[in-house]
């Protein structure tokens, strides 16, 4: 692909990436510089991939996708929470390429998931203290400009719910999902590698559950009004790759608050309110009215220029003044992309893209179960790529933070980079 660079020895995609994992929380530029620098090491690296049929049709999209985004950026690039800008969509794109290159050992992911994971204690301490003690405030060092630490705690605005340190319960429930699924991936992974667990393994065992009842309560915590949703999803996604009796039961238990919640909303009775906590109701409610507002007035300019789209980052302006408060983005992204580039540049994006990715994760995994020799951090990757491409169909939680964006595409890329057909005819799968 191009001339290779030889790094020192500790400069490698795993460190990079397990870097940028640790500091997610706490660092966004260090967390953002070790994904960039994973990138840039799997491409310039002694390591080389093969241009398979598959790549080759990659970087043509890419490239058609990039030329359409740049054509619709109209307005000044803006950086900051809830504003969406060319940089949210092109360099994304780039990076999952570039990491898709060279595939990845089974050993280096679990590396990168666990590093994910060791973050997830950190935000349950801060919910505690913000719903407890009311923590809000941010720490950086050395300077603000350039925060090398930049922990930020409690929700960036009065009236939304925990946070932790991710500005918005939204983006806080992504979060949380996130450390749902791969705590349950490295638990099947590791249930089938070692049959009768050791010390070590029970003490894996032990904080992998943990890690899971903590996501789950963060996301619980979160008031998200879909994330339920898809927390019930992913939990009976994993119930049917294992028969162990724990996460059944959670399941059946998940399945009946929801039924209860779900009759209480449309036969309220008097019995049910002593049972269920509103909070649990008002999350089964997945269209908000203010939602509606805005998937309303996104329609609108979506018919009204249908094949062009208004520009990226315009639909602030367009909707300025119909009510008292600003509003930044339509919360959903096949809409926002409607508005932003039109309908054919956003159906190429969710389609041609990300949903035929998606397609050729659903058909290799179907592959594997039929093969009775299931990969279950693959699987896992796909089902949090999935879920996650399917929460922003309510919300733009993901566009709304460059750590998460970039770690859904890595999602992606990690089980792309292997399980692409034409690649097992140009080089060794990696185990």
């Amino acid at each position: 692909m191009v001339k290779n660079i030889t790094f020192p020895p500790w400069l490698t995609r795993q460190n990079l990436l397990v870097g940028a994992m640790l500091s997610l929380t706490i660092s966004p530029m260090l967390s953002m510089a070790g994904f960039v620098g994973a990138a840039l090491v799997t491409v310039f690296g002694e390591a080389e991939g093969t241009w398979t049929r598959e790549r080759k049709g990659l970087v043509i999209l890419l490239f058609a996708l990039s030329l359409g985004f740049a054509w619709h950026n109209t307005q000044p690039e803006a950086i900051g929470p809830g504003r969406v800008a060319f940089t949210d969509y092109v360099p994304p794109l780039w990076f999952f390429f570039c990491l898709s290159w060279k595939p990845f050992p089974t050993a280096e992911v679990r590396k990168i998931l666990y590093a994910f994971l060791f973050t997830v204690p950190q935000q349950f301490f801060l919910a505690l203290g913000e719903i407890f003690l009311h923590w809000r405030g941010r720490f950086y060092f050395p300077l603000r400009k350039l925060p090398l630490l930049d922990l930020y705690w409690g929700p960036s605005e009065k009236g939304l719910k925990v946070s932790a340190s991710f500005f918005n319960p939204n983006i806080l429930a992504l979060y949380a999902l996130m450390g749902v699924i791969f705590s349950l991936s490295l638990y099947f992974q590791e249930k089938d590698k070692e049959f009768v667990p050791s010390r070590l393994g029970k003490v894996r065992y032990f904080f992998l559950w943990t890690v899971f009842f903590f996501s789950a309560l963060l996301l619980f915590w979160t008031g998200s009004r879909y994330a339920w949703f898809f927390l019930l999803a992913a939990v009976f996604f994993f119930g049917r790759m294992s028969t162990h009796w724990l996460l059944k039961l959670i399941g059946a238990v998940m399945l009946l608050a929801t039924l209860l919640a779900l009759t209480h909303l449309f036969f309220p009775l008097p019995w049910l309110q002593a049972i269920l906590p509103s909070v649990l109701t008002s999350k089964l409610t997945v269209f908000s009215e203010d939602r509606g507002l805005y998937y309303q007035w996104a329609w609108e300019l979506i018919r009204t220029k249908p094949l062009w789209g208004w520009g990226i980052g315009t639909f602030p302006r367009l909707v300025a003044g119909r009510v008292r408060y600003t509003v930044l983005h339509a919360h959903s992204l096949p809409l926002q992309l409607g508005v932003e580039v039109g309908i054919p540049l956003a159906v190429s994006f969710l389609a041609f893209l990300i949903g035929l990715i998606l397609l050729l994760g659903f058909r290799l995994s179907r592959k594997e179960k039929e093969e009775k020799h299931p990969d279950h951090l693959q699987r896992g990757l796909w089902a949090a790529a999935g879920i996650i491409f399917l929460m922003q169909i309510f919300d733009l939680a993901l566009l709304m933070t460059y750590r998460l964006h970039f770690l859904f595409w890595l999602c992606l890329a990690i089980p792309f980079s292997q399980r692409v057909p034409s690649a097992a005819r140009g080089t060794k799968e990696v185990q």
